[in-house]
C-alpha cells in the first residue's frame, strides 16, 4: 500500500485520509527499509528479473564437474586476474572487459567449436553476475541451448574464498603428448615444426636446441611466468604448427607451457614434450649444428656444447669385477642388492686403482632442475680416483655434470668436450677430482661436488650415463644402502652346510640378492634371495654363473 501510494501513476486516486492511515501504519524503519529494497530492485546485478533468467550452480558444483569432465567449466575473466588463480582443469574464454565487444564474435566462435557437445556449461565471472550475463547472452546468441548455461554462484569471488583456485597447472587432465629425443632432434631445422625451451635462463644459456624460443617457466606456479609464457605463445609461436617442448625432466614445466599455450588457443594434440623414452625424466640434451657430413653433432667445445638429458629410471644392473680391471656388464632389471649400479650404458668403465680408490656402493637421493627428487645406486670411490671409459657401440661423445653435497644439480658446471668423438673401442680416463675439474670447467660454485655423472650418446640421441658417489662427501641425509665392500671385504667370510656356501658378514648377517667379489680372488659370485651362492644358472640380473659360482663374463 505505502509502495502504490510513492508511485506517480494513480497517485491521484489516494485520498488524504488514506495517506495518512498509510502514513501512520510505517513506521521510519520500514520506510528506510522500502526505499533500500527499491535501489537494490534498480541495480542491473541483482534485479527480480536477472534472477528469473540465469541459472546457477555452487562453487563445489563446479570444481567437481571439472575434476570429472561432466561439464565445461568456462572462466571468462580477463587474463589478469585469471592467471592468479583459476579452477583446475578450467577453460579460459574472455568477455572482460564488459564494454570490449571485440570480445564476442570470438566467444561465440569459441562455443560453436567447442561448447556444442550438449554438455551443461558452468560460467566463471568476477562476481557471478554481469560478466556471466554477458557471456550467457552470447553464448544462447551463437545456439547454444540456454538451459544447459549456468552461473556460478559467487564466481571466482566464492570460489577463492574456499580456497579452490589454483595456479599449479601440471595436474591439468590433458592427454599429453610425447616425441623421442631422436625424433626430436631429426626435426632441428626443418620448417616443420617449433621448438620451446622452458628451462631457466642460465641453463638455457648454458646449452640449448639449436632455432629454440625460450621462456623460464622454473617456477612454473608464478603467474607473471604463465604470462610470459601465453605473451610468447601468442606473439612467437604458430599454433598451426606442432611444438617439441624441452624441459628439465619433461614434467612440470612442459606440462604448464601446455596449459597455458591451450589457453592461448593451441591444440593440445599439436604439443609435444620430448622425452627420451615413455614417461623418463629429461634433463640434457646435446646441443646440435647442421653439419653435412653427419646429420647433426655437437660442437666439440667445453659448456657450448653442453648435454641436456639423463636417463634414470628404467636403467639396468652392472658390476664391477675382476678386482683392478672393475669390468664392467650391463643388464634390464632393478635389483636392491650389494652391487645393483642403476645405468643403462653401452660403454664400460673401469676404476683405475680398484685396490685403493673403489669404495663400494650407495643409494644416492638426488633432485633435478626442477626441484624433484629420486634415487640411484651407485659405486662409491675416493676423491680423485681415475676411472677409464670404453665405447662399446657406435661413435659417441661423453659429457660430465656434478652435484653438491645435498644432491642439487651444480648449474654452471659440466658440459661435453671431455672425450672427443669415441669409436667403438675408443678409450679415454677421466679424474673424479673437484678441484682440478671445478678450474677446468671455470665453475664459480664455492661448495664440495660430491656426486659425478659421467655420460655418452650417439648421434642417434641415445643417451647412457653413470654416476660416482665421491666418499665422505655426500650428506648423510641422502645417502643410503651403504656398503663399503672393498674397504671391509676381507672380513667377510665364506661359509657352507650340506647346502651351499654362503657370505658372511662381520656382524653375523649374510648377503642376498647380491654381488660378491672375492678379495683373494678377484672372482664374482651371486648369493640367492636364501643367501647361499647360485651355480650353473642365470642370476636374476641376466648372468651365467658356472657350476663353482663364478660368473662367466
Amino acid at each position: 500500500m505505502a509502495a502504490l501510494a510513492g508511485c506517480g501513476n494513480g497517485a491521484e486516486e489516494t485520498t488524504a485520509a488514506a495517506t495518512e492511515a498509510a502514513a501512520e501504519e510505517t513506521t521510519a524503519a520500514e520506510t528506510e527499509a522500502a526505499e533500500s529494497a527499491k535501489a537494490e530492485s534498480a541495480d542491473e546485478e541483482t534485479t527480480a528479473a536477472a534472477e528469473g533468467e540465469y541459472q546457477y550452480v555452487t562453487p563445489a558444483e563446479a570444481v567437481a564437474a571439472a575434476a570429472d569432465g561432466s561439464a565445461h567449466v568456462v572462466d571468462v575473466r580477463e587474463w589478469s586476474a585469471y592467471v592468479e588463480g583459476r579452477v583446475a582443469d578450467s577453460s579460459w574464454c574472455p568477455i572482460f572487459p564488459l564494454d570490449d565487444d571485440s570480445l564476442v564474435e570470438p566467444m561465440a566462435a569459441y562455443a560453436e567449436a567447442n561448447l556444442s557437445d550438449g554438455k551443461d556449461i558452468y560460467l566463471i565471472c568476477v562476481s557471478g553476475q554481469k560478466g556471466a550475463q554477458k557471456a550467457t547472452g552470447v553464448l544462447e546468441d551463437a545456439g547454444i541451448d540456454p538451459s544447459l548455461i549456468y552461473t556460478v554462484e559467487g564466481g571466482a569471488n566464492a570460489l577463492g574464498d574456499e580456497g579452490d583456485l589454483t595456479t599449479n597447472r601440471s595436474e591439468e587432465a590433458i592427454e599429453w603428448q610425447y616425441v623421442a629425443a631422436a625424433d626430436a632432434l631429426a626435426a632441428l631445422g626443418t620448417d616443420e615444426v617449433q621448438f620451446l625451451d622452458v628451462r631457466d635462463d642460465e641453463t638455457y644459456a648454458a646449452g640449448h636446441l639449436e632455432g629454440s624460443l625460450q621462456v623460464s617457466l622454473k617456477d612454473f606456479e608464478d603467474p607473471a611466468a604463465q604470462t610470459e609464457m601465453y605473451t610468447l605463445a601468442v606473439e612467437q609461436l604458430d599454433a598451426s604448427k606442432p611444438v617439441y617442448i624441452l624441459c628439465y625432466s619433461g614434467n612440470n614445466c612442459a606440462k604448464t607451457a601446455i596449459s597455458v599455450m591451450k589457453d592461448a588457443g593451441f591444440d593440445v594434440s599439436s604439443l609435444f614434450i620430448i622425452e627420451t623414452a615413455p614417461r623418463m625424466r629429461i634433463s640434457r640434451l646435446p646441443l646440435f649444428s647442421k653439419n653435412r657430413n653427419r646429420k647433426y653433432r655437437v660442437p666439440r667445445r667445453k659448456k657450448e656444447g653442453f648435454m641436456l638429458y639423463w636417463i634414470p629410471g628404467t636403467l639396468g644392473k652392472e658390476k664391477i669385477g675382476m678386482r683392478k680391471t672393475a669390468k664392467i656388464l650391463f643388464a634390464a632389471g632393478t635389483l636392491t642388492a650389494l652391487f645393483a649400479f642403476p645405468a643403462l650404458a653401452n660403454f664400460s668403465w673401469q676404476v683405475d686403482n680398484m685396490d685403493t680408490d673403489y669404495v663400494g656402493t650407495a643409494t644416492v637421493t638426488l633432485k633435478d632442475w626442477e626441484g624433484n627428487t629420486y634415487q640411484e645406486t651407485a659405486p662409491v670411490v675416493k676423491s680423485g680416483a681415475a676411472v677409464t671409459f670404453t665405447e662399446l657401440d657406435a661413435s659417441s661423445e661423453f659429457y660430465v655434470s656434478a652435484y653438491d653435497t645435498k644432491g642439487n644439480p651444480i648449474a654452471d658446471f659440466g658440459g661435453t668436450g671431455i672425450s672427443g668423438a669415441m669409436t667403438r673401442g675408443s678409450k679415454f680416463q677421466y679424474r673424479l677430482d673437484w678441484e682440478t675439474q671445478k678450474s677446468l670447467w671455470g665453475s664459480a660454485f664455492d661448495g664440495q661436488a660430491a656426486i659425478f655423472e659421467i655420460g655418452a650418446y650417439d648421434y642417434g640421441g641415445t643417451v647412457w650415463q653413470q654416476k660416482f658417489i665421491i666418499d665422505g662427501a655426500c650428506s648423510s641425509s641422502i645417502l643410503s644402502n651403504v656398503q663399503k665392500t672393498n674397504s671391509g671385504a676381507d672380513s667377510y667370510t665364506w661359509k657352507s652346510n650340506s647346502t651351499g656356501w654362503w657370505v658372511e658378514r662381520p656382524d653375523g648377517t649374510y648377503l642376498t640378492n647380491a654381488w660378491y667379489q672375492s678379495p683373494a680372488s678377484g672372482l664374482w659370485y651371486y648369493m640367492g634371495a636364501d643367501g647361499y651362492m647360485l651355480t650353473d644358472t642365470v642370476t636374476p640380473d641376466g648372468y651365467y654363473v658356472n657350476g663353482d659360482g663364478v660368473w662367466v663374463p
